[in-house]
């Protein structure tokens, strides 16, 4: 599971945490409609990305997409 530390430190849009596979070289399976498979996370590019992050998607999910970087 993701650690305290990152989930506290995730960027929000509204009431939903970012989707941290959508930023990410493995990218998110989402719903088929463009949204996260997951109903409390939300598909956005964050203005600012704490470094805390950044380590958990370069460990988990090989690293921020070309995009996100």
């Amino acid at each position: 599971s993701i650690p305290a530390a990152v989930l506290s430190a995730l960027p929000r849009q509204a009431d939903k945490r970012l989707c941290m596979k959508a930023i990410s070289v493995v990218g998110c399976p989402g719903d088929g409609n463009g949204n996260c498979f997951d109903s409390k996370r939300a598909h956005f590019q964050p203005k600012l990305l704490p470094e805390i992050v950044k380590a958990y998607i370069t460990e988990k999910y090989k690293g921020l997409a070309e995009q996100s970087q």
